[in-house]
């Protein structure tokens, strides 16, 4: 839950600093405007809560894949390189 809290709060901060050709991030006015504008769905809902998780699980599922069985497929063209 806090992850996904932090991932919403990182979007919202980054158009704060976009506003005005640019400026300093002020976490706390990202705060107050995300939680008046939507109360706390600004920063979770289920919706939000699923579609992280569908994103990550299947990376954090291939990753591992990847790493041990496709990756050393060329590492011995890699190493008499």
């Amino acid at each position: 839950i806090i992850a996904i809290t932090q991932q919403a709060l990182w979007g919202r901060s980054l158009d704060y600093c976009a506003r005005n050709g640019g400026q300093n991030i002020n976490y706390s006015q990202v705060i107050r405007e995300g939680l008046h504008a939507e109360g706390t769905a600004a920063f979770f809902t289920p919706a939000k809560w699923w579609a992280r998780v569908l994103m990550n699980a299947p990376a954090q599922g291939v990753l591992p894949w990847f790493y041990n069985n496709v990756l050393p497929l060329g590492e011995g063209f890699v190493l008499k390189s």
